[in-house]
C-alpha cells in the first residue's frame, strides 16, 4: 500500500537487455518486481565507495539489468 504512495508515478523503465521491451511499466504496475530490484541495490556508502561511475554501473547491471537505470529513475525524480 505505502509503495503505491510513493511510486507516484511508476517507473517507466525499458529492459536493457530488451530494447522492444518495458522492463516496468505504469501501464502494468509490477510493484513485487520494482521491490526486487530495489534489494539488489547497495547502500549509498557502497555505491559512492565505486571508483568511477563505469565500475558502479558495472556492479548495478551484473545484479539486476533494471538496477541502474532504476537509480537512474530514482535520483532524477527524487523518490
Amino acid at each position: 500500500v505505502r509503495a503505491k504512495q510513493i511510486f507516484v508515478p511508476f517507473p517507466h523503465l525499458v529492459d536493457p537487455l530488451d530494447k522492444r521491451k518495458a522492463g516496468l511499466t505504469p501501464a502494468d504496475p509490477d510493484f513485487a518486481k520494482l521491490k526486487r530490484i530495489l534489494d539488489v541495490i547497495p547502500s549509498i556508502r557502497t555505491l559512492s565507495n565505486a571508483t568511477d561511475l563505469q565500475s558502479m554501473r558495472q556492479t548495478l547491471d551484473a545484479r539486476e539489468p533494471l538496477a541502474y537505470p532504476l537509480l537512474q529513475w530514482l535520483i532524477s525524480s527524487n523518490r
